[in-house]
């Protein structure tokens, strides 16, 4: 998806996030069929959201933000296509007086928002190559070796690989691994071939290649075990399928980096592999654990 026009420097934190509040909550837009054969979507909108599309005076923080999240909202809308529909997979309908036409839009329109939001977060926050360089000093300088080793573990830094490794690991486990997906007692499952299994045991691995295979094979699993916990709980979610995976991991790795793909897949590893951190680490350390917690959620 491309990226559209950079956020302007102008804009601080605290703008972007009341002009996105604006754009989704007091302004009215709403997605519609601009064509279905081939498919393409556009934006039908109120003048007030037509008077957020101006940029206005550089120096207006505000206007400049909800200029570019009411343009970014446009932007979406229209490179989306009948590819992208089936991505998500959701269904397309006959015509756009069918029942589901409006289900798909609604859709749609949430994934915008999503969208927007995800590339806000990323624009801002610049706290994992942060947090990374300061607990691998903080790690470094423990005495005792295991509980380097333990500490590690724990918060993933003995999962991290390349950017280049990562973006090969999926393309290989996408294309060159022979699992599926299949449906036991209405809950999906992975079911892995022989190499889809041997990648994902080798956690530990010190070939960098590897370890990135393994962690996209592990990503998989998380992805497809959240979803089969949805179906248990009777929650309404569109079917699981390669295509929705790959384009789900893909958009975790562009959006977050290979931090994204790790800390996905870190709290599955800290209870299958009993991964636990030492205690009394000191307050500093201990604090940028915590860090990581709560960019993971789990607290």
């Amino acid at each position: 998806m491309s990226p559209g026009r950079k956020l302007p420097d102008s804009v601080t934190k605290t703008m972007a996030w009341t002009a996105f509040d604006h754009i989704f909550t007091e302004v009215d837009w709403r997605l519609r069929f601009q064509c279905l054969d081939p498919v393409s979507f556009d934006v039908e909108y109120d003048d007030a959201y037509a008077s957020c599309l101006s940029r206005g005076e550089p120096w207006r923080g505000t206007l400049q933000a909800r200029s570019w999240i009411a343009n970014r909202v446009l932007e979406l809308a229209s490179s989306f296509n009948k590819t992208f529909v089936r991505r998500c997979s959701l269904q397309l309908p006959e015509t756009p007086e069918d029942a589901t036409a409006e289900a798909l839009l609604s859709n749609l329109e949430r994934r915008i928002r999503d969208m927007v939001l995800d590339e806000l977060v990323d624009h801002f926050d610049q706290s994992i190559p942060e947090w990374e360089r300061d607990i691998q000093v903080e790690v470094a300088a423990l005495d005792d070796p295991d509980t380097r080793w333990q500490v590690s573990r724990f918060v993933g830094l003995d999962q991290t690989v390349s950017v280049d490794a990562m973006r090969k690991a999926i393309r290989f486990v996408f294309s060159r691994t022979h699992w599926y997906l299949n449906e036991v007692k209405g809950v999906t499952q992975v079911i892995p071939d022989w190499r889809f299994e041997q990648v994902r045991a080798l956690r530990a691995s010190l070939d960098e290649r590897t370890r990135a295979r393994s962690l996209v094979a592990r990503c998989i699993e998380t992805l497809v075990d959240d979803h089969a916990r949805e179906q248990r709980a009777g929650v309404e979610a569109a079917p699981m399928t390669r295509l929705r995976l790959k384009a789900e991991i893909e958009r975790i790795f562009h959006e977050k980096g290979v931090w994204g793909v790790v800390e996905t897949v870190l709290p599955r590893d800290r209870s299958r592999h009993h991964l636990r951190c030492p205690e009394g680490l000191g307050e500093h350390l201990e604090g940028l654990v915590q860090q990581q917690k709560q960019r993971m959620g789990v607290i």
